[in-house]
């Protein structure tokens, strides 16, 4: 057994977002904490760093820890702040100064570990650029300048084999246990004094309760790294007695590292007073996140010139949050006098947005148009400046009868732009098709525009001789064109398919690829089961591998490996993944219980880890490291995330409220945040560091949240 190998046991704190104070907070009296507190009025901060708030997430910081050399009380030996509160460091104790930062008001809440080592004492690693200075009162010998901070507080060997690091961000304060081998984790027990109640929440949250303000230190949940995937540990927090806390934790590897993954980093609603969906969220290199969908409200929250004002009906909205989910930085209408919803979008690396949906409106804003309005229904595609003021192009894309964009990608190649939806029209405009003639009833379309919407670079139609449906979208790294959905055609043109023939039902899924150019289909296949079976979403991992992602209710599915081999009841889930070739399934599986699932979303992370938005009716949908252990009520969105080799969940959960909501597409950052989206009727929708947090009324809001693993 190998004394390098560590056991982690992690948790978030976040007083950012979960301290709310309330009226009439006591005053601080006991054992004199408020003592402790620096007079913050006299701190000036230097920080030698080339972030700036308009290039970078400064909730990304990390939070400095300061040294004690007199600022304060001599029993402290590091503090420090973060939003709504200021954490002091004793050799023995962590303090906790929540609520306004003033010396009358506010809760004081102490933890300590119960028989920890007589040892154990703070000691700072990693000294950031940050530097504090205090200057206070006119006696320069007391004033302390460019005091040292640093990224990480570590108590080594607090008790056996176990050292307690703290660190964050400057919004965040985070613990690790860090635990050798053969090191007893069980021993590891808080004692919380100044709390009024402590109570375990549904969710599995320590909601501490002190003095009108209210504390939740997130859930843990937990995973070891095998060699090939992550294998998931039961685990929770356990309380003991009144003001004493431990881990409950299940069987797991003590020579393998253990680690507690996800946690909510912001859930925000975004709506008026009418009715308001989000379709599809998108994300840019810096972590801004972008949302379209559809909303009637004439109050939805706008800023920017652009589109203040709804034209009528339902119109097109996107909104730009900052990384941190902090701030709008706009939110505009797009659309006419009929009906216009978004239902795909993208963001390139200079920040521009491209959204891409359906219009019945004659006076949809176009600009730089290829064509004008077509028919009933047209699709669109227009192109958003960095800062939502302007439209840099947009234009109609359809023929006579009806068409509908339900998805678009920016090719990294030659920024093309990629969409694709549905058509039933005879006359929609094609360029060297792969397909020229529609195959009957609704088919799919997947159209390349050139960067500055100037030209078609290819357009053509996918279809059989009945109907198809939705048509989801993924480049791989060279630009091929992945598109997924559901077909009841027969005779769906199919190239070296892994199912041949059709399965039956209603619908089969399928999963198709086009050249770069357009040129050609490369390949093309059904997947079903003698029931119904549909396509939602596609995603491609760095190895261009694709997955297909969608909903069953075939009791024979065709699976491949999985991590549920049957049937649950309703409709289910159903996420298959190919190989690079194309010429086999790494794993298909059925997820979901025994009500009904969908999934919307789907998104591969750097690590090849497949991340799924959806929702169930289920109470019983299978659940690994939730942050939402159970189904508050109808519908309730779900996230949930495979491993690269489909083995094991690396994450499932419940979100949701009391009402019904649904999550739809999903997105990742180079970081490994995820962004979904989608729309809630619930009152008590579970937000955190909201940017709009209250429900805008009507029967749904918009939402959009980002996990952070």
């Amino acid at each position: 057994m190998s004394c390098n190998r560590r056991t982690v046991l992690r948790w978030l704190l976040s007083a950012a977002a979960m301290v709310t104070a309330a009226a009439g907070i006591s005053s601080i009296d006991r054992d004199g904490a408020r003592d402790l507190l620096p007079r913050t009025e006299t701190v000036s901060v230097g920080v030698a760093s080339s972030w700036t708030p308009d290039t970078a997430d400064m909730r990304h910081l990390p939070m400095p820890f300061e040294v004690n050399r007199g600022q304060t009380d001599s029993r402290v030996k590091y503090l420090a702040r973060g939003h709504h509160f200021v954490a002091f460091f004793l050799r023995d104790e962590t303090v906790l100064l929540l609520g306004p930062s003033d010396t009358e008001h506010g809760a004081v809440i102490s933890m300590r570990l119960v028989g920890e080592s007589p040892d154990a004492a703070p000691s700072a690693e990693g000294e950031l650029a940050s530097r504090v200075s205090y200057f206070i009162g006119n006696d320069r010998s007391r004033w302390q300048r460019a005091l040292p901070t640093y990224g990480t507080l570590r108590y080594g060997g607090i008790y056996p084999g176990v050292d307690l690091l703290f660190y964050g961000s400057t919004g965040r304060l985070e613990h690790d246990f860090r635990v050798a081998p053969r090191a007893n984790p069980g021993v590891i027990t808080w004692e919380i004094s100044g709390a009024d109640r402590l109570e375990l929440t549904r969710a599995g949250d320590l909601a501490i309760h002190a003095g009108g303000i209210d504390v939740s230190l997130r859930a843990p949940t937990l995973y070891q790294e095998g060699d090939r995937s992550r294998e998931l540990v039961d685990g929770g927090y356990e309380l003991v007695d009144r003001n004493h806390v431990r881990f409950r934790i299940g069987d797991y590897d003590p020579n393998r590292t253990l680690v507690i993954d996800p946690f909510i980093e912001y859930s925000t609603y975004v709506g008026g007073s009418g009715n308001d969906r989000s379709f599809a969220p998108a994300v840019d290199p810096g972590g801004n996140v972008y949302i379209t969908g559809t909303t009637d409200s004439l109050d939805f929250p706008t800023i920017g010139p652009l589109q203040p004002r709804n034209a009528g009906g339902f119109d097109v909205f996107v909104t730009k949050l900052s990384a941190n989910g902090s701030t709008v930085l706009y939110s505009v209408y797009l659309g006419g006098s009929g009906r216009d919803q978004g239902f795909g979008i993208v963001a390139t690396s200079g920040g521009e947005a491209y959204v891409a949906g359906d219009t019945t409106s004659r006076d949809f804003p176009a600009l730089k148009a290829i064509q004008g309005f077509g028919g009933t229904q047209d699709a669109f595609v227009a192109k958003l400046t960095r800062d939502g003021t302007a439209l840099a192009y947009s234009t109609y894309l359809g023929g006579a009868d009806t068409d509908g964009a339900f998805d678009v990608r920016v090719d990294s190649k030659d920024r093309g732009v990629v969409v694709s939806g549905t058509t039933e029209s005879d006359d929609f405009p094609l360029r060297r098709p792969v397909q020229s003639t529609r195959g009957g009833g609704r088919d799919i379309f997947v159209a390349k525009l050139t960067s500055g919407g100037s030209a078609l670079v290819y357009s053509t139609y996918l279809g059989g001789s009945l109907n198809e449906g939705n048509g989801a979208l993924w480049l791989d790294s060279a630009g091929r064109a992945f598109v997924a959905g559901n077909t009841a055609s027969p005779n769906f043109p199919l190239v070296h398919p892994l199912q041949s023939a059709y399965g039956g039902g209603m619908n089969d899924a399928f999963l198709s690829q086009i050249a770069t150019d357009g040129s050609r289909l490369l390949f093309s296949t059904y997947l079903g089961g003698s029931a119904g079976d549909l396509g939602f979403a596609v995603t491609v991992d760095a190895a261009d591998q694709p997955t297909i992602v969608g909903r069953t209710n075939s009791s024979n599915f065709p699976t491949v490996r999985p991590i549920q081999s049957g049937y649950a009841g309703g409709n289910d889930i159903f996420v298959a993944k190919l190989s690079r070739n194309l010429k086999g399934y790494i794993y298909a599986t059925y997820l979901g219980g025994t009500g009904d699932e969908n999934a919307f979303g789907a998104v591969a992370d750097a690590r090849g880890n497949v991340h799924l938005s959806g929702w169930t009716t289920s109470t019983n949908f299978p659940t690994a490291n939730p942050v939402q252990a159970r189904n508050n009520g109808g519908e309730d969105v779900v996230f949930a995330a495979l491993n690269p080799r489909g083995s094991a969940l690396v994450y499932s959960t419940y979100f949701g409220g009391t009402g019904n909501e649904r999550g739809d597409y999903i997105v990742a950052d180079w970081r490994g945040g995820i962004y979904a989206s989608g729309w809630t009727s619930s009152a008590d929708f579970p937000t955190y560091l909201p940017v709009q947090p209250t429900y805008g009324g009507g029967t749904f809001d918009a939402f959009v949240v980002k996990i952070s693993p």
